[in-house]
C-alpha cells in the first residue's frame, strides 16, 4: 500500500484525484493539506469529497511522516516549502505546479538531489506524447513558422500555461536556441515576424480544460499537432501512474517522459 499526502486535496485537481482512488486499491490518501485559515480544516476528506477517511490540516510537517508520497498541486510558493519538508522527511513527490520562476526551479532541483521526485507541467500521457511528436516534427521544420495556442478555464492563474512553455522550449532546443531569445507572448502592432520566432497565445475562458496547439507552417503548407483534455481525469490517471513510479526510486529529479519510458 501506497500511503500519500495530497497538497490541494480540495482543489480541482487534488479533488479529481481523490475520486480515483476508490478504484486505486495500491493507493491510500492518508491525510490532505489546504491553505491556512481554509474553513474546511479539521473536517475529514471524505465528508466532503466521498473515500476512505483522512483529515484535512493545514501543516503538512504534521502528517508527513504518514506518508510514501507527497502529491503537490498548489502555488510555486507552497510547493517550494512543501518540498523542502518533504526532503528532511525523504518522502518522494509527485509535483503537478506550473508557474516556477529560474530560481524556484534551481532551488527545487538542489532540494529533489535528497528525494525522487516526479515534476511535469501536465500529467496526461497524451501531451507527453505530444512532447516527443513535437520535437521530432521541430527538428525537421527548423525553417518553417512556428506558433502555439493554449486554452484554458478562466480561474487558471498562470500564463502561458507550463505545457505550452514546455512545448516552445522544446521547439527552442531543436533550433539551438535559449528561449527567451525567440518567444513572442501575443501580438500587437504593426512589426512582422521574425523567422524564427516562436508565437504563444493565451486564451482564458469558461471551464476550458485545456487544449494545446503547436503548428508550423511554410513552404507552401502547414501542419499542426493538438491535444485537448476533456476532463481532468486525464490529469489525474497520470498522476497515479506518477504515484506508483516514484515510490522507492532513486533521489532526483524525473518527468513524466521517465514515468511512461518515453
Amino acid at each position: 500500500m501506497i500511503r500519500i499526502v495530497i497538497s490541494g486535496v480540495l482543489g480541482k485537481m487534488g479533488s479529481s484525484i481523490v475520486h480515483l482512488l476508490d478504484k486505486e486499491p495500491t493507493i491510500q490518501l492518508v491525510a490532505g493539506i489546504e491553505r491556512k485559515g481554509h474553513p474546511l480544516i479539521g473536517r475529514d476528506v471524505s465528508e466532503i469529497l466521498g473515500g476512505g477517511k483522512a483529515p484535512i490540516v493545514e501543516s503538512l510537517g504534521d502528517v508527513i511522516g504518514e506518508a510514501d508520497c507527497l502529491v503537490e498541486f498548489t502555488d510555486p510558493e507552497a510547493t517550494l516549502a512543501h518540498l523542502k519538508i518533504a526532503s528532511s522527511a525523504r518522502t518522494s513527490c509527485v509535483v503537478g505546479t506550473t508557474g516556477f520562476g529560474k530560481g524556484q526551479m534551481r532551488e527545487i532541483k538542489k532540494v529533489t538531489s535528497a528525494v525522487p521526485c516526479v515534476l511535469s507541467p501536465n500529467m496526461s500521457r497524451g501531451v507527453n506524447l505530444m512532447f516527443n511528436l513535437v520535437k521530432e516534427i521541430s527538428a525537421l521544420l527548423k525553417d518553417y513558422d512556428c506558433e502555439i495556442i493554449e486554452a484554458h478555464h478562466r480561474e487558471k492563474k498562470d500564463s502561458p500555461s507550463g505545457t505550452a512553455l514546455r512545448l516552445a522550449e522544446i521547439v527552442s532546443e531543436t533550433r539551438e536556441k535559449e528561449l527567451p531569445e525567440l518567444v513572442k507572448y501575443g501580438r500587437v502592432g504593426s512589426e512582422t515576424r521574425t523567422r524564427e520566432e516562436i508565437g504563444i497565445h493565451s486564451i482564458r475562458a469558461g471551464e476550458i480544460f485545456g487544449k494545446h496547439t503547436v503548428l508550423w507552417a511554410g513552404g507552401g503548407e502547414k501542419i499542426a499537432i493538438s491535444h485537448e483534455a476533456h476532463s481532468r481525469q486525464a490529469f489525474a490517471h497520470g498522476t497515479m501512474m506518477a504515484i506508483k513510479w516514484v515510490v522507492n526510486k532513486s533521489p532526483g529529479l524525473y518527468t513524466m517522459k521517465d514515468v511512461l519510458r518515453l
